[in-house]
């Protein structure tokens, strides 16, 4: 004989595979509920009276998350079949979708689904966009079964929750105010750090004019509304997995090797990013290791590499997380300061260098003491290329080591 729980699950799967009213299916949510709030209570209080180091204490909790789990998913039954009905897409794939979905959230007569309540490390992050929350809530709960999903109302929230965080595919309305979603598709393919973010635009326009248009915004995928969810699912899928992959071959071929660092064609292309960009305060120090050339002399290349890697690990943890440090070559590198003028750049990079001499470096050598001088320099105020910027930054180096290295010159 079912539970009551599995007995409001199958009603539930029943009114939104079936396509039911809006009024159905929230007799059926509110019908699941009700077993589901006689468990989470008592549940609750269990908990609360077993001691922690009880065996007990962990099972119960497992219980008490998934049916509060649950009950969200309850009520995202029905609030997303809802929005699926005002959006006007979906409604019957949508409820027969999540009704699959909701049963599986409970698998015997004695057992709450085991739902995962600790999201997967390697999940595709998809951010959903578009100014309207019913079809938002809609995409959102099509796809977050598969992926994980990050909602902006907005293509310029949007913008802004990319630049913040780590995604893989971005499914964005095309028609929305202020930043659309094929303004925000150039924003992206023009930024070094988003290129390869995966676009994928939801549009009512089917005509031929606007799917050339679309495709030469680089675009790689879109669906005309209304779409089937399937698809939606399938194609955003792909496309965050193609991304990825994208974004990890990317980064392995801006990555120095020996340092972890970006390298010499990373710092490039971020220069030219932030050069064409805007002509805010921009200053660029390179640093070298004085004499490095005996330690590999005196003690091999072997000590040679991890003095290297100790070097880069210090400047890199002594530096702000916006400015990006990188290897330029041999013993060389560089550290971006986008937003800071010399003054505030020469007291930044007389702080490394002093913190570089200050704690000897652990080698398999012993301890081992090096220093390092550097050169600043800050962009002129009429728009100079990042190659004359670095070529005066070279100089300025050379100014500190002719000056007794160990220190900055500007």
């Amino acid at each position: 004989m079912s539970s009551p729980v599995e007995q409001g699950v199958a009603a539930a799967v029943e009114a939104a595979a079936d396509g039911a009213g809006l009024q159905s299916v929230r007799h059926a949510a509110q019908a699941l509920r009700q077993p589901l709030s006689l468990i989470v209570g008592p549940t609750q209080h269990l908990l609360e009276d077993t001691d922690e180091s009880d065996p007990r204490h962990a099972h119960l909790a497992v219980i008490a998350r998934n049916c509060e789990i649950l009950l969200a998913r309850v009520d995202e039954l029905y609030a997303t079949v809802r929005a699926a009905s005002r959006a006007r897409v979906g409604f019957r794939q949508t409820g027969q979708l999540l009704a699959r979905n909701l049963a599986e959230l409970v698998q015997t007569p004695h057992h709450v689904s085991a739902l995962p309540t600790v999201q997967e490390p390697d999940r595709f992050r998809v951010l959903v966009v578009d100014d309207s929350p019913d079809t938002r809530l809609f995409v959102a709960a099509v796809l977050g079964p598969f992926v994980e999903v990050t909602l902006a109302g907005s293509g310029e929230e949007a913008l802004a929750t990319l630049r913040a965080g780590e995604f893989d595919t971005v499914v964005s309305d095309v028609m929305m105010p202020g930043m659309g979603g094929d303004e925000l598709a150039r924003a992206l393919r023009t930024d070094p750090r988003l290129r390869d973010v995966g676009i994928m635009l939801l549009t009512g326009r089917s005509d031929p004019e606007f799917r050339a248009a679309v495709i030469h915004e680089t675009v790689d995928d879109y669906l005309v509304k209304p779409f089937d969810t399937n698809e939606l699912t399938a194609r955003v899928v792909r496309l965050a997995r193609d991304a990825r992959t994208r974004s990890q071959l990317r980064r392995q071929a801006r990555t120095d090797a020996l340092t972890g660092l970006p390298n010499r064609a990373a710092v490039v292309e971020e220069l030219e990013h932030i050069v064409g960009n805007g002509d805010g305060a921009l200053s660029v120090a390179i640093l070298d290791i004085d004499h490095f050339k005996q330690v590999n002399d005196t003690h091999g290349h072997t000590v040679g590499d991890e003095a290297l890697r100790h070097f880069a690990a210090r400047l890199t943890r002594e530096s702000a997380p916006e400015h990006l440090v990188g290897r330029w070559g041999g013993e060389e590198f560089v550290v971006l300061y986008p937003g800071l003028a010399l003054a505030a750049a020469k007291e930044a990079v007389a702080g490394l260098v002093a913190a570089v001499a200050a704690e000897p470096h652990a080698t398999s050598a012993g301890p081992l003491t090096i220093t390092a001088s550097a050169g600043v320099a800050e962009r002129d105020a009429v728009g100079e290329s990042w190659p004359s910027l670095l070529a005066r930054s070279d100089t300025h180096l050379y100014e500190a080591k002719n000056a007794g290295r160990n220190r900055v010159c500007a």
